[in-house]
């Protein structure tokens, strides 16, 4: 008796329909099928397309404005180096280092200072809250917190500053970007001239304070020449009421020339001593008008006392820096850009409609495969 057979139960009966594996594609019936698809490709694409489009068309333009700069000269420092030169013709070699003379150390200090804050987060903050662009950029927001991130996405992206690059000969570079070309010119000239106030009115404020300490210590020292006066004087009139007594004591009535010049050659101390000893043989007369004169008169100062109040005075009438001063020089004052930089509308519609393709030809080929599957399905199915 012969056994019989039975042929395998497949889960689904379409697999007994389909071909062998093969390693090989056949790219004629690729290619078919995806002509036979052709109009949804085209479909698919448009649509990518104007997707692409709307958002391109829609969305938030940013056009960025670009500054070059350099270290001022001579001229850009303007009153401020000229009361620096007149405050070194009063005071000299009195002068302490930390105010800069030469217009080269000035135009070096204060670069350095707007490179330094120009970078700063919390001067681009405090210039961004004050402006009428954050104002604008955040009205749509309804909380707190959504206009902190508005304002902290402005802090951080929209102003650059890129240090000169000696190596590759490339100067500071600052730059400013907006939803318009006028606006981000305006804006960055409005930076710039913010960060420049801010760094005169310091470097000003520096100054003054300098010359205060200065005007300060002259004071101080005009006392104590003075004070030295003073003491001379009264050391003076004390020594000359002495000898008056001594004299009315010894009835030395007028200058005694022959006892002077024993006392001067017998006397082998010091010279003050010497005069003091022999102050009371120029007699009543004398030292009594010595007395009159060193009570009534005023002290006799150095002629230093004379130059302090000279400089002070001069001191006094330094004119104040004006508004006249830069702290940088323009190579490349801001610009109107004239193209944009967001968004790239050809770029953007070039990649949307790739995409659609790509996407169209995937389709037609998944829903080709799914088709023929379904095919071969209804085709092996038994019948009744």
């Amino acid at each position: 008796m012969n056994q019989q057979t039975t042929p395998p139960v497949y889960p689904f009966p379409y697999l007994q329909a389909l071909p062998p594996a093969d390693d090989e594609i056949d790219l004629v019936e690729l290619m078919r099928r995806i002509w036979a698809g052709r109009y949804q490709i085209l479909a698919i694409t448009l649509v990518f397309i104007a997707l692409a489009g709307a958002y391109a068309f829609t969305a938030k333009q940013v056009w960025t404005s670009r500054a070059v700069l350099v270290k001022p000269r001579l001229e850009e420092l303007g009153s401020y180096y000229q009361v620096t030169q007149q405050l070194k013709r009063t005071l000299g070699n009195s002068i302490p280092g930390s105010i800069k003379l030469e217009a080269d150390k000035i135009a070096e200090q204060v670069f350095s200072e707007l490179t330094t804050q120009a970078d700063s987060a919390d001067l681009r903050r405090a210039f961004w809250e004050k402006s009428d662009y954050f104002a604008k950029e955040a009205s749509g927001e309804e909380s707190q917190l959504d206009k902190d991130k508005v304002l902290a996405e402005l802090v951080g992206k929209n102003i650059e500053l890129t240090p000169a690059d000696e190596v590759n000969k490339k100067y500071t570079s600052l730059t400013l970007a907006a939803d318009a070309p006028d606006v981000a010119k305006q804006l960055l000239e409005q930076y710039l001239s913010q960060l420049n106030t801010q760094i005169w009115s310091s470097k000003v404020n520096e100054l003054q304070t300098e010359i205060n300490n200065l005007a300060a210590d002259l004071q101080q020292e005009k006392k104590s020449l003075e004070s030295k006066a003073l003491a001379a004087q009264k050391n003076q009139l004390e020594s000359a009421k002495n000898a008056l007594a001594m004299a009315q004591n010894a009835g030395i009535e007028n200058l005694n020339a022959a006892a002077v010049r024993s006392r001067t050659s017998n006397d082998t101390s010091n010279g003050d001593s010497v005069a003091d000893n022999m102050l009371f043989l120029l007699g009543t007369k004398a030292l009594n008008a010595q007395v009159i004169n060193l009570t009534t008169k005023a002290p006799t100062l150095p002629v230093r006392y004379f130059e302090i109040e000279r400089q002070l005075k001069e001191l006094a009438a330094l004119p104040k820096p004006g508004q006249d001063m830069k702290s940088y020089r323009y190579l490349q004052a801001p610009n109107t850009p004239l193209t944009k930089d967001k968004p790239k509308r050809i770029l953007i519609m070039v990649l949307g409609g790739t995409l659609g393709f790509m996407l169209g030809i995937l389709y037609v080929l998944v829903a080709g495969l799914f088709l023929r599957g379904n095919e071969m399905t209804n085709k092996d199915l038994p019948i009744g």
